[in-house]
C-alpha cells in the first residue's frame, strides 16, 4: 500500500509539473498572439475603448485559462485515472459484483429521471 500510494505521489507530481508547463506555453502563445491582434487595430479602437479596460479584461481571461489549465486539468484527469483503476480492481476482485454494478446504475439513474421529472 506505502509504495502505490508513493507511486501516486510520483505521479501526481509530474502530472502537475506537465501541466503547469503546457499552461505557460498556452498562455504565452495566446499574449503574443494578442499582442499581434492589438497591432493590426485600427488606432480609434482605442480611442473609443479605455486602455486600461482593454488590458484588464485580457489578462483576467488569460489568467483563468491558466489557472484553469494548471489546476482543473489535473483534477480531471486524476479522476479519470482513478475511475478507471478503481473499475479495473473492482473487475480483478469480484467480476460478478461488477456485473450486478453495471446492472444497478443505470436502472436507478433511470429510475431517478423517472420520479425526479
Amino acid at each position: 500500500m506505502i509504495v502505490f500510494y508513493i507511486a501516486s505521489t510520483i505521479m501526481s507530481y509530474i502530472l502537475a509539473v506537465t501541466m503547469i508547463r503546457i499552461s505557460k506555453n498556452v498562455v504565452y502563445k495566446m499574449r503574443k498572439d494578442l499582442f499581434e491582434k492589438l497591432n493590426t487595430v485600427p488606432v480609434s479602437y482605442f480611442d473609443q475603448n479605455q486602455t486600461g479596460d482593454i488590458i484588464s479584461k485580457m489578462s483576467y481571461d488569460i489568467d483563468t485559462i491558466n489557472t484553469s489549465l494548471a489546476s482543473d486539468v489535473v483534477s480531471v484527469f486524476t479522476a479519470i485515472i482513478t475511475v478507471t483503476i478503481s473499475f479495473v480492481m473492482m473487475v480483478v476482485m469480484s467480476p460478478v459484483l461488477v456485473l450486478v454494478f453495471l446492472l444497478t446504475i443505470p436502472m436507478s439513474i433511470t429510475l431517478t429521471k423517472v420520479l425526479c421529472v
